[in-house]
C-alpha cells in the first residue's frame, strides 16, 4: 500500500514472542487488532510490513504504519495510546505481542515522486535519523530533502520517498524518519544501494550531518 494523502503515520515495530504462533499473531493483528485502532476515525488505514533486513539484536520483525489525516498529530498518539490501554485491560492483545517501539511522527515537507510512483509497493526502506550534536535542523532538513532524497531516488531502486518529523514516542525514538517506496523485492532494492553508498560517504555533508537510529528493510505482508 502506498502512503499518500495523510498528515502524519504511527509506526508500531512489534516481534512476535512466540515463533511457533507467528501466523495467529498476524491474524490476529490484521483482522482485529487494526479494525479496533481505527475505530475511533484518529487513524485512516493501515498497511503491514515484515523485516527481511539483516536483523540486529533489539529490532522488530514486523512494522505496522497506521496513516492518519488529523493535524494534530498528538492528539492522535494520545487517542491511540488510551484504546491500546483499554484493549490491554479487556484482555485483547495478544499474549505473544512484543512492543519494540510506537512512534508518532507529522509529515516533513512534500511527498517526493518519480515516474514510477504509480507502481505497486512491494518493500520499503525505513531510515530513523537525528542531526548531530551542533548541526541545526534547517540545515539538516534542506540538506535531506534537496540532496538525499533526491539522490537516493535517482539510483532507481525506489520510486517514491516521504519524510516525517517525531511527536511523541514509547521508548524514545530518532527525531526524523523517511520511508522510501519501491515495487521490486524490498531485500533486492535495498542490497543494490550498497554499490551507491561509498559515493554517499564522500559527500562532505553525508555521515557527518546525522546519526542512522534504525534501518530496517521490509516487505510487504
Amino acid at each position: 500500500m502506498a502512503l499518500n494523502g495523510h498528515s502524519g503515520i504511527l509506526a508500531v515495530f512489534t516481534n512476535c514472542r512466540d515463533p511457533q504462533r507467528g501466523k495467529d499473531f498476524n491474524r490476529w493483528y490484521d483482522d482485529s487488532h487494526v479494525p479496533r485502532l481505527e475505530q475511533s476515525g484518529a487513524l485512516a488505514r493501515s498497511s503491514r510490513y515484515r523485516n527481511v533486513g539483516e536483523m540486529n539484536s533489539g529490532q522488530a520483525k514486523y512494522l505496522a504504519i497506521h496513516e492518519s489525516n488529523r493535524t494534530d498529530q498528538m492528539s492522535v498518539y494520545r487517542e491511540v495510546t488510551q484504546t491500546w490501554k483499554r484493549l490491554a485491560g479487556e484482555g485483547a492483545i495478544h499474549p505473544a505481542l512484543d512492543l519494540v517501539l510506537r512512534a508518532q511522527y507529522e509529515r516533513v515537507g512534500p511527498e517526493f515522486r518519480s515516474d514510477r510512483s504509480a507502481r505497486p509497493v512491494q518493500g520499503i526502506l525505513v531510515v530513523l535519523t537525528a542531526p548531530r550534536p551542533g548541526v541545526p535542523d534547517d540545515e539538516f532538513n534542506d540538506w535531506y530533502a534537496g540532496t538525499h532524497v533526491p539522490e537516493l531516488l535517482g539510483t532507481g531502486k525506489y520510486h517514491t520517498a516521504n519524510r516525517y518529523r517525531l511527536v511523541a514516542s514509547e521508548p524514545e525514538a530518532p527525531r526524523y524518519a523517511a520511508i522510501y517506496e519501491t515495487e521490486l523485492d524490498a531485500a533486492t532494492a535495498a542490497d543494490a544501494l550498497l554499490e551507491y553508498r561509498g559515493k554517499w560517504t564522500q559527500h562532505p555533508v553525508h555521515g557527518v550531518a546525522y546519526e542512522v537510529g534504525l534501518r530496517g528493510v521490509f516487505q510487504a505482508v
